[in-house]
């Protein structure tokens, strides 16, 4: 339930119309792109997914077992109802697990599925709150633990973010609220750790500050402790004119990599209007962020560049996935995180993903990932939405 007014409705209508005619969706429509890479995206060639890679590669699951195919439905436990919000990680095991919102019985709630070869599944139901969970995002930490963090919203733009953890992806323990504040809208959560162990969750709400538009926020879990510390605002990210939110946060070598969506007060929900741009910040610690980049810089300036991701191979190196079009229809996008700084000439069309909300993982097959996406099943009923899943090569 990405929308605030529907979930997704607009987006998936475009997308729907770009299938059909050929032609993109009607948008109308500021640039300048910061051409300096960051050199840290390319340093900690000895990271935790190198060594993971060579676990898996030299263990269990079977790393042939990954070839690219068509792609196939994940949510058949639930076809043809609603089901969004993809996330998915590959695991220090091999396995591949993804997290999203089902809406079953009339409630939505966090699934996660996790699969050790690509064909068998196993689901386990995370919440079960008679509220409104949605828009999942999952990691495991340096030590193994899993992470999963959503927002849990009690009426309509009214709710807070919570965490569940878990030691093997499987049996969750209790969950826990991240954002405690009263009558705000805090939503779209990500949440990465730092390299030293710290965790952070990054999440947008235009109610916390009522003199300002949407805005990123910051929560922190130092490592080592139980509870979350007070929500802030990360000063220098923000902006006086424009609606900032979907934020994407990852751990990318030696920092924390912070993406998102900056676009024109007042529009659609998640920002579907010319001009949405991608922004990115850096930070070694979670508290002091680099000067916003902004990424996406199209002449003319009527583009609408939303839902980004971040994702890595085995050796580490990071790419940026988003909904464009740039193409003149509704595409995803494909950007290496050390090329933010050459586009669009390197952002690249990608034709793993059939729908809307691109995410990716590797899997233990060197050059071969996991794509995951929303789409719509009925075109005359936007509530009914599956999750699609394939293995594409890179």
């Amino acid at each position: 339930m990405l929308g605030r007014v529907a979930p997704l409705a607009l987006l998936a209508l475009a997308w729907a119309c770009s299938d059909e005619s050929g032609g993109g969706p009607a948008v109308v429509g500021d640039g300048g792109v910061d051409a300096s890479s960051d050199a840290e995206l390319d340093a900690g060639a000895d990271t935790a997914l190198d060594a993971q890679a060579d676990a898996v590669l030299d263990g269990s699951p079977d790393a042939a077992l990954f070839v690219p195919g068509d792609k196939i439905l994940l949510s058949v436990e639930n076809p043809g109802h609603l089901d969004e919000d993809p996330s998915v990680i590959l695991a220090k095991d091999g396995s591949l697990h993804v997290a999203w919102f089902s809406q079953r019985n009339g409630n939505p709630d966090i699934y996660v599925k996790r699969t050790q070869d690509g064909k068998t599944w196993t689901e386990t139901r995370v919440t079960q709150s008679p509220s409104a969970d949605y828009y999942p995002s999952l990691i495991q930490d340096s030590a193994g633990h899993f992470h999963l963090t959503w927002f849990r919203w009690t009426a309509f733009q009214v709710g807070g973010i919570w965490h569940a953890s878990s030691d093997d992806g499987i049996t969750w323990n209790a969950e826990e609220p991240v954002t405690t504040t009263a009558n705000v809208d805090d939503w779209t959560p990500s949440i990465a750790e730092a390299k030293n162990g710290d965790l952070f969750v990054a999440f947008a709400s235009s109610k916390r500050n009522p003199s300002a538009l949407s805005q990123i926020y910051l929560v922190k879990k130092p490592a080592g402790q139980s509870v979350w510390l007070p929500v802030v605002e990360p000063a220098g990210l923000g902006s006086a004119s424009q609606d900032d939110m979907l934020p994407i946060l990852a751990s990318t070598g030696p920092s924390l990599s912070l993406a998102w969506v900056r676009c024109q007060a007042g529009g659609p929900d998640p920002c579907l209007v010319p001009s949405s741009n991608l922004f990115y910040a850096s930070s070694t610690d979670g508290t002091s962020w680099s000067a916003p980049k902004k990424i996406t810089n199209d002449t003319p300036d009527d583009v609408v560049d939303t839902l980004p991701s971040l994702y890595p191979d085995l050796a580490d190196n990071w790419s940026l996935l988003w909904l464009s079009t740039r193409t003149g229809s509704v595409q995803t996008s494909d950007l290496p995180l050390a090329s933010l700084g050459n586009y669009p000439a390197a952002a690249k069309v990608s034709t793993a993903f059939d729908g809307y909300s691109p995410h990716a993982a590797p899997t233990p097959t060197p050059g071969v990932f996991l794509g995951v996406w929303v789409e719509d099943t009925d075109p005359n009923d936007k509530n009914k939405k599956d999750v699609f899943y394939r293995f594409f090569g890179k």
